[in-house]
């Protein structure tokens, strides 16, 4: 408006001696003023707005609209910002042009109210000395997609309405009279209504953040075109102006800009502008550019601007603004530049405004073993206004197979706002997959993965935030030999096992203990120590006819001497028992009735009955640990037991007493046919089977199935015992001297494979006996084991395997998490033709 009445003052000064040129269907008959009046009835509302931030930019504002001269020059965009912003200024217009005082004057206000909608005032004024202007407006603008989510949540869309009330006005005092006219200009009958005028309307704008670098805006003014003549001819209609505008945010201190201004006022007007907007030194000082161009008489450049920007940063701002604006039409022949000045004042929305946000979640490793421990570190913000005194927060997981699970919650509190909190919790999980870490803040984790909080925020999208780690199963390898047989014939002396007998006799009337039995008794020290569980009890016991009637300190002494004996080879009482409660009369043989000539036995059996009889025994099991009776059904030789509650009893005892043994005894009914011992043993081997596939593999030559034929049982059923009985009856082994062996396949060959997600830092493999015991590394090394090795069926110390030995083949290897795979492979054995010559002892 102001440059159209520009134009006119300049007009009316270039064109003093020929005035009535300017006469507007025989009304403007005056002088100088007069042709003024006319031509500002034609231009008045040509709403060049104002601001020198905007104005330095070449006019480019629209598709800004990120401070308070939002109002102005796009409603919606007072929604964009969360603070509350006020704006004046005044501008100089024209300098170098005479004959009047030109200037217009700004102030306005917008704010928040909460996330609802955003609301602003103002008032433009323009003033010369016969003529002005007064612009009120009331803004409303509302934004959606403040919350994050969808897809205006990620593109926030904002609307805006202005209700415009507006007034023009003359000034009589400064009119002038043409000394030439008769009839003074204050008798014109443009002013038989008055000299002023008020008029509505409305401005409406939409605001459009297509990226976070760009965005769109549409703005329009003078929606209802009040007609502002003041006689309200039909030429007097205020035209609509329509703004179409861009930017672009290279980052925060960097912005460019581009509108294009429409309206029609006889002939369609539609102009260009271009601006440009840098801050420097910490966004504290600005420099600002425009060109702006007219389109109503062909492409002409119309304006260059130039603007400064200052600018103190502290919880508030305060912004100082100037615009140069340089006519490049017309008004650049009388030097008719423009001077724009403008403050800004910006404070922190007072309106509470809650933004809680969690911006990161950071694992130390995101590939973890089977196991693998790993701290994760989540990073939450306080965006909002306001320190948070307390607020929740929970950490949670989802598992590979879709569930979720609780981590941690806990409080943060004094959160102050723009700050960051960093909180720290530990995963742990074996299950192999991708698993989701998920850190909430406002959330007491009571709901996960749905949100429970209590604080009602501005943007309640961005409360989550995620990691992935990945848990990798371990390794996979596999070992295979070509052959799992060794065929050999062998030639060899053999020295019979010793039997052992766990009783000790005595002579007549004596304790001593015979040499002999003190080689057993020796033996029986040494099992002891290895096996840590068992108990060994002493009894003694008397003969009435050669010891004397109720003699039982000899039987006492008796047991008191293998005792001590014991004793002083264990050095501690631990694992022997002295027995107190037996009868030492009993008989251990001749207590049945006389047959005739049993007088000629009469001095073995005295000799058997002067004895010390040893048990063994676990004390520290149970009954139902050390012996369990598994029932079938008539007929049923197979069923499914679950023995996982025994499996640890079992491996624990076996492990720790290597002359332990596991006995399964089957028993069948009469029901059953005359044959007894196939289905009583087919029911022992049945859980022998099933019991082997819970105990390691190196225990299973220690479990025993045997099936009773001599008796018939009420009911078909296995019992299952744990016995110590090995302590004592395990007969000592004997010697082998080898003497000569043919191989028939002396050549062997072993395989190696590995399946692995993750590369194979280390491997091993050896073959190994049933005790687990290793008797031949065959490859170790970094990276994949090779493919395959020559094998000549020698152990390390370069002697074939045994015969009467199972071995397996065992891998290990090492990916480069740590984790671990193993594999056995089937079992090898020796097929051997033995030739033997025997030496049978005995004790």
């Amino acid at each position: 408006m102001a440059k159209w009445y520009a134009k006119g003052l300049l007009l009316w000064q270039d064109n003093e001696d020929s005035i009535d040129k300017y006469k507007m269907e025989d009304k403007m008959k005056y002088c100088g003023v007069a042709v003024l009046i006319v031509l500002l009835v034609g231009f008045a509302y040509g709403d060049d707005f104002t601001g020198a931030r905007p104005l330095g930019m070449g006019r480019t504002f629209v598709g800004v609209a990120d401070d308070a001269n939002a109002i102005e020059w796009n409603p919606s965009g007072i929604a964009s910002f969360q603070y509350l912003c006020a704006i004046a200024g005044f501008n100089r217009e024209f300098w170098g042009i005479s004959g009047d005082n030109i200037g217009t004057g700004y102030v306005g206000i917008a704010n928040q109210y909460r996330d609802l909608f955003a609301y602003g005032v103002s008032w433009r004024y323009f003033f010369s000395d016969v003529y002005s202007e007064n612009h009120f407006k009331i803004a409303f603008a509302r934004r959606f997609g403040w919350k994050n989510k969808g897809f205006l949540g990620k593109h926030p869309l904002s609307l805006g309405l202005a209700i415009r009330l507006q007034n023009t006005g003359y000034n009589e005092d400064n009119f002038v009279d043409n000394p030439d006219e008769p009839v003074s200009i204050r008798d014109d009958n443009v002013f038989a209504n008055g000299t002023s005028k008020w008029g509505f309307s409305l401005d409406a704008g939409v605001l459009f953040k297509l990226t976070k670098k760009i965005a769109l805006g549409v703005s329009a003014s003078n929606i209802l075109q009040p007609n502002m003549s003041l006689e309200n001819s039909s030429d007097g209609k205020t035209s609509m102006q329509l703004r179409f505008g861009a930017s672009y945010a290279f980052n925060r201190d960097f912005l460019v800009a581009a509108d294009g201004r429409y309206f029609n006022e006889g002939s369609a007007v539609i102009s260009p502008h271009f601006g440009v907007e840098k801050w420097f030194y910490k966004h504290s000082i600005a420099i600002r550019g425009g060109y702006d161009m007219d389109f109503r008489d062909g492409v002409s450049p119309d304006e260059l601007t130039f603007g400064l920007g200052w600018r103190l940063n502290k919880e508030w701002a305060l912004q100082i603004d100037y615009a140069f604006l340089y006519p490049l039409n017309e008004l650049a022949a009388a030097g008719a530049t423009s001077h724009k000045l403008s403050a800004m004042f910006q404070v922190p929305n007072p309106i509470p405004v809650w933004d809680l946000s969690a911006t990161s979640v950071t694992p130390q490793m995101q590939k973890l073993k089977s196991g693998d421990e790993v701290k994760i570190d989540a990073v939450f913000k306080n965006g909002g206004g306001n320190k948070v005194k307390k607020v929740k927060y929970s950490a949670y997981v989802r598992k590979p197979d879709g569930t979720y699970t609780l981590i941690t919650s806990d409080v943060i509190t004094d959160f102050k706002s723009g700050k960051e909190r960093t909180v720290s919790f530990t995963f742990q999980d074996f299950q192999p997959g991708e698993y989701t870490i998920f850190a909430a803040i406002d959330d007491d984790g009571s709901m996960i993965p749905k949100l429970n909080g209590t604080i009602e925020e501005i943007d309640e999208g961005n409360n989550i935030a995620s990691a992935m780690v990945r848990i990798y199963p371990p390794p996979v390898p596999a070992i295979e030999f070509q052959q799992d047989t060794l065929h050999i014939t062998r030639l060899t002396f053999q020295e019979t096992e010793e039997p052992i007998i766990p009783v000790m006799f005595f002579d007549k009337k004596s304790s001593d203990i015979a040499p002999r039995y003190k080689r057993i008794l020796d033996k029986l020290a040494d099992r002891l120590k290895k096996n840590p569980d068992v108990k060994v009890k002493v009894a003694g016991y008397y003969d009435p006819e050669a010891d004397g009637k109720n003699n039982s300190q000899i039987a006492e002494q008796r047991r008191d001497a293998v005792y001590n004996y014991l004793l002083s080879q264990l050095g501690s009482d631990k694992q022997i028992v002295k027995v107190t409660d037996n009868d030492p009369a009993q008989k251990r043989a001749g207590g049945g009735k006389p047959f005739p000539g049993i007088e000629k036995y009469l001095p073995m059996i005295r000799a058997e009955n002067r004895r010390v009889e040893l048990s063994a025994e676990f004390p520290s099991l149970t009954q139902s640990q050390v012996e369990k009776t598994i029932y079938f059904s008539e007929g049923q030789t197979e069923k499914k037991v679950d023995f996982s509650s025994d499996a640890m009893t079992y491996k624990s005892i076996l492990e720790r007493n290597p002359d332990a043994m596991l006995l399964l005894e089957g028993y069948a009914t009469e029901k059953e046919g005359p044959n007894l011992l196939e289905p009583a043993f087919s029911r022992a081997a049945n859980l022998k089977k099933q019991i082997k596939k819970v105990v390691p593999f190196y225990l299973w030559d220690r479990i025993f199935a045997w099936g009773s034929d001599r008796t018939a049982a009420e009911k078909p059923y296995v019992k299952i015992s744990l016995l110590a009985d090995g302590i004592i009856y395990k007969p000592f082994e004997g010697r082998k001297i080898p003497k000569g062996e043919t191989v028939e396949n002396p050549n062997n060959f072993v395989q190696f494979s590995v399946k692995s997600d993750n590369p194979i830092s280390s491997n091993r493999a050896e073959l190994m006996d049933l005790s687990g015991n290793t008797v031949k590394k065959l490859t170790a090394g970094e990276g994949e084991p090779p493919a395959g090795i020559p094998w000549d069926w020698k152990t390390d110390d370069g002697k074939y395997i045994e015969a009467g030995k199972y071995y397996v083949g065992h891998i290990s290897v090492t990916d480069e998490l740590g984790a671990v795979g193993e594999a056995y492979s089937e079992t090898l054995m020796v097929d051997q033709v033995d030739k033997v010559l025997g030496i049978e002892t005995m004790l």
